[in-house]
């Protein structure tokens, strides 16, 4: 009887995971119905003794318990938060950062063997069919307004940030591209075929959402994936593999004439000696917003200004400095390393850069390729979105960081 129900617990286990898989692409509130059965699934359970006695026991869960840390961190700078209610809404959006290493560093090793191939395979299809629901509602759009700018950026990712999605489209490209060369997980003819049509058609949909973050990421991929090439002396493959993306590209600057644009902007304000203070373009108002950060930096370094004061400690600094434009938009730092600088100090920086930094050693130490490329992606991505300030990203991290240090040690990659 203990070992039926302990199996119904498993199934359901694998069965909420690759929701929450599915769903993180697709749409927040789907992923939060995902997390709360997974967390619901886990206390039914119990046997909370033994989950606890895991820690204990092995100190590899330890470590990702300790993931947890900077969560404690920001429930300590309510405490001096003026804005109480906007530091309570703040830790609610981090609550992924207590929930997955407490999940992770507790629950047993055999539940999910054997099933990161099937995990991967529903955040695949969260990211196809939320592709489909997004170019079906600038079809849509199309048809009322006739322009074409309703399949880019902001108008195409119309209930999630750009940058985001194009995010998760390369970490799927990524996971797409290792399927190739991973003996464990050779597909057949008809697979591959599959896999590399939704290469393409993924990387395509980057481009459309025109996120120079999410660019620059497929980029990085697509040459990474060219040297990989060289250096296992496939010269043909990744000639062509070089021929083909610099066609795309060509392509995109000389017929996405949005994409094309933005990336031009971004050029001419990052080459500019003089910025507009009410321009409301991306990167500029990014150089802005970080100038205003480092400010607010200097004068709270020990503890910051507290977990709920961050984006008002930003804005009266926009106001000082006549930055209209990320004043009226109420833009956040845009970074997520100042934004957790500024809101809990040095001691929070230095939490943070330890929880992705020593994975990433460790990701590449133990050549788990696939580790390594999420946490440098998210890395990347942090210098130009203040990723845990929304559900989608902190979810991301949260869930695929605590997956895949479950997995180096359930897998034996840790000794």
């Amino acid at each position: 009887m203990n070992k039926q129900l302990g199996n119904i617990y498993n199934k359901l286990y694998i069965l909420f995971f690759g929701l929450l898989a599915f769903s993180i692409p697709l749409y927040d509130r789907f992923a939060a119905v995902a997390i709360i059965l997974v967390m619901f699934t886990w206390l039914i359970e119990g046997k909370f003794i033994q989950k606890f006695q895991r820690i204990k026991e092995n100190q590899y869960r330890r470590y990702i318990l300790s993931f947890s840390i900077i969560y404690f961190i920001y429930l300590v700078g309510i405490f001096y938060s003026n804005n109480q209610y906007q530091a309570l809404s703040n830790v609610q959006t981090k609550l992924s950062l207590l929930v997955f290493p407490l999940l992770f560093s507790t629950i047993d090793e055999g539940i999910l063997k054997n099933q990161k191939v099937k995990i991967f395979f529903y955040f695949i299809l969260g990211c196809f069919v939320t592709t489909i629901v997004l170019l079906v509602h600038s079809f849509y759009k199309y048809l009322e307004s006739s322009s074409l700018d309703e399949f880019f950026y902001g108008n195409l990712s119309w209930y999630h940030h750009a940058s985001y999605i194009a995010m998760f489209l390369v970490f799927a490209i990524g996971v797409l591209f290792y399927k190739f060369y991973n003996p464990v997980q050779k597909s057949n003819k008809k697979h591959l075929v599959i896999n590399i049509l939704l290469i393409i058609y993924f990387s395509f949909f980057v481009l459309l959402l025109s996120s120079k973050a999410g660019i620059i990421s497929l980029l990085i991929i697509f040459l990474s994936h060219i040297v990989y090439l060289i250096f296992r002396k496939k010269y043909v493959r990744s000639i062509s593999m070089l021929i083909i993306y610099a066609l795309t590209l060509w392509g995109s600057s000389t017929y996405l004439t949005v994409t094309s644009s933005r990336l031009s902007k971004a050029q001419q304000a990052i080459s500019s000696n003089d910025l507009d203070k009410n321009s409301t373009e991306s990167t500029t108002e990014r150089l802005l917003i970080w100038q205003s950060a480092v400010s607010v930096i200097k004068e709270n370094i020990l503890a910051g200004v507290g977990t709920g004061d961050t984006n008002d400690a930003l804005l009266k600094t926009y106001k000082t400095n006549q930055y209209s434009g990320a004043l009226e938009s109420r833009l956040n730092a845009h970074n997520q390393y100042l934004q957790t600088f500024i809101a809990i100090g040095i001691i929070g920086f230095l939490v943070l850069m330890g929880m992705l930094f020593i994975p990433l050693y460790t990701a590449f130490k133990k050549r788990d390729i696939l580790y390594l490329l999420l946490l440098l992606l998210i890395c990347f991505n942090l210098l130009f979105e203040s990723m845990f300030e929304r559900q989608a990203g902190v979810v991301f991290y949260a869930f695929f960081n605590g997956l895949f240090f479950f997995y180096m040690f359930t897998e034996g990659k840790l000794d």
